[in-house]
């Protein structure tokens, strides 16, 4: 994670997007966090270059999100 302590400014919810995502070049910097109710079904990340483009100055992520039932 970025910063010393951000990850325990966001309990209870679980941050999907740590790490490098699936299709990411490197960690990513924006992420999706999600309550108990939710969960990733996938996650993934897209690069900030597309065909040697540069399309923003970090990668992105992504989730397909579902409900929790119980």
């Amino acid at each position: 994670m970025g910063a010393p302590g951000l990850e325990a400014a966001f309990t209870p919810l679980s941050i999907v997007t740590g790490g490098t995502p699936e299709g990411a070049a490197r960690p990513g910097i924006d992420h999706i966090a999600l309550s108990r109710h939710l969960r990733p079904e996938r996650v993934w990340g897209r690069p900030n270059d597309v065909a040697g483009h540069r399309l923003s100055d970090h990668d992105g992520s992504g989730a397909d999100i579902i409900a929790v039932t119980t």
